[in-house]
């Protein structure tokens, strides 16, 4: 990578950074949050920024000490303060180990940055990994929100989390770094082609690059920025139709939609309407399906009064003259 033009041109266009911000900026030690770290090193006096690195160890390998001392090693050696955690994790709990590791990745940024007085988050995601993962949502099935995948910014929680590399393909990454005579850990584990995600970048990805489009990992970022924008508008309209036709019980266990209002809206507006509604009562919608939603459809289009529909998570939706209530069972 000759031109780091384009990054900075990235940032700017989407307001990545501004003057005065303290950033965190998550580093594992591989190639592409070390690439990160150098850049806003580099750039910090032009941007007028502040770095704070974070880097957890989730003991997940037999290399994650080394991993953390090299970070440790880093930011010294780039004059950055540098907070770490070691994660404890937990045996027998339902979730992925994956998902697991990210949500505590995710707790411990969210707690330094109150500690740092800020709420920037700043991650090395690149252009690969945004194909990827939109690539992965279109196989298990997804819709407009899923296709979003990653963006270059997003709220989590009190967190904002930027991602300048967003449209920084990761071969550039290993030019550059070599190129500077830049050293970086390895995991190996990336190279382990019995988890899904290294299947695609390993299999699949340099398949359709080969056979079908050179420009593979360009379209499918287009897809992720199309699907965005699209899904931003439908979800703007459906947040305003919630706040004015939506009632939920002074306990918080029980939301009531009219039926009228229900069934003017576009299906695509409806199907969101639900999604929030869902949201509202129990905090998320994991669990809830295309199929969950085709039987709300159904119930709303076709069922009696007082039919049922039960959901995820212990929910459930009940139709009568009037309106749709969604309740939670205990």
């Amino acid at each position: 990578m000759n031109d780091l033009q384009q990054i900075k041109d990235y940032i700017r266009k989407h307001k990545l950074l501004a003057p005065s911000d303290k950033v965190i900026v998550g580093v594992s030690g591989g190639p592409d949050s070390v690439f990160l770290l150098y850049l806003l090193h580099q750039w910090q006096h032009e941007f007028g920024i502040h770095l704070h690195v974070a880097h957890v160890n989730h003991r997940l390998r037999k290399a994650a000490d080394q991993d953390q001392q090299f970070v440790e090693t880093l930011a010294r050696k780039l004059k950055i303060p540098c907070s770490t955690a070691v994660w404890g994790r937990k045996e027998g709990q339902r979730s992925s180990l994956e998902e697991r590791a990210r949500l505590y990745r995710l707790q411990f940024f969210s707690q330094l940055a109150k500690r740092q007085k800020t709420s920037l988050v700043a991650l090395a995601h690149t252009q690969d990994d945004l194909a990827e993962t939109v690539l992965m949502r279109l196989i298990r099935g997804t819709g407009l929100q899923g296709l979003r995948a990653m963006r270059p910014s997003s709220p989590y929680q009190s967190l904002e989390i930027v991602r300048p590399l967003l449209g920084t393909r990761k071969k550039d990454i290993h030019q550059y770094l070599k190129k500077h005579k830049i050293p970086y850990c390895i995991d190996i584990t990336n190279q382990d082609i019995k988890f899904f995600r290294n299947k695609i970048r390993h299999q699949l990805l340099p398949l359709l690059v080969k056979d079908f489009n050179p420009q593979i990992y360009e379209s499918l970022a287009n897809v992720a920025e199309v699907s965005s924008a699209d899904y931003d508008f439908l979800e703007a309209r459906a947040t305003d139709l919630f706040r004015r036709v939506t009632k939920v019980s002074a306990d918080g266990t029980t939301l009531r939609i009219p039926l009228t209002s229900l069934r003017r809206c576009h299906p695509a507006i409806q199907r969101l309407l639900l999604r929030k509604a869902i949201e509202r009562l129990q905090g998320n919608t994991r669990r809830l399906t295309f199929t969950h939603m085709k039987e709300m459809e159904d119930l709303l289009a076709h069922r009696p009064d007082n039919s049922r529909v039960h959901l995820p998570q212990q929910m459930v939706a009940q139709k009568d003259k009037k309106n749709l209530r969604l309740s939670r069972t205990s």
